[in-house]
């Protein structure tokens, strides 16, 4: 009887486990950035500032892809301000495999919307590949506007020493996606796609 119990338990455990946590990921190592903190606030709109965003989305992303079995590291936990070397430096010193910036965008006239994701040429590949998978991602999990993947030399993707993007998870200048990036139900939509995108990128790269 004793036997039998084990038998369907670790049926169960098969059956209904996330197909993110089959594997142990023990020597993958994730860097995550909250953009901005402390006295650089980022973008922001009435009441809602990028740093608080960015910190709330990446604490959730953090803890999907622990429960998936990964190694995470944030360069920031908290309201705090880190120059943009220190960032990278960070994730260097972390001998990370993937580096990871989020952030909210803005735009001048107010018109900007969606989701966009970018990687610099300078990193090759492995970089564009990271880029495409997040940005596919995203889009699938939030339905919201594609603006496709860029690419751009910022600093804080450039002078990391692994595969780096900067995802811009929407537009605080926009009425709509400013209520939606407040919310804690898309939030975790956001966390899941930028999650989600990594994964992918893991499975495609080992």
């Amino acid at each position: 009887m004793t036997r039998y119990i084990y038998i369907l338990i670790f049926f169960f455990q098969i059956q209904f486990s996330p197909l993110w946590a089959q594997d142990e990921n023990d020597d993958f190592i994730i860097v995550l950035d909250a953009g901005h903190g402390g006295k650089d606030p980022g973008a922001n709109a009435e009441d809602a500032f990028e740093k608080d965003i960015t910190l709330k989305i990446t604490q959730m992303t953090r803890k999907i892809l622990e429960d998936a079995g990964y190694k995470v590291s944030m360069t920031r936990t908290e309201d705090t301000f880190i120059e943009l070397p220190e960032r990278s430096s960070y994730a260097n010193r972390k001998r990370a495999d993937i580096f990871v910036s989020i952030h909210c965008n803005s735009s001048e006239d107010g018109l900007g919307k969606g989701i966009e994701t970018y990687y610099t040429e300078q990193k090759g590949k492995s970089s564009e590949n990271l880029a495409n998978e997040i940005q596919d991602a995203l889009v699938e999990h939030t339905n919201a506007e594609n603006r496709e993947v860029r690419t751009a030399d910022y600093t804080i993707i450039v002078e990391t020493n692994m595969p780096s993007a900067l995802v811009e998870v929407g537009f605080l200048t926009d009425s709509e996606e400013r209520r939606l990036l407040q919310q804690e139900k898309y939030q975790k939509k956001l966390a899941e796609g930028i999650a989600e995108g990594i994964i992918n990128y893991y499975s495609l790269e080992k």
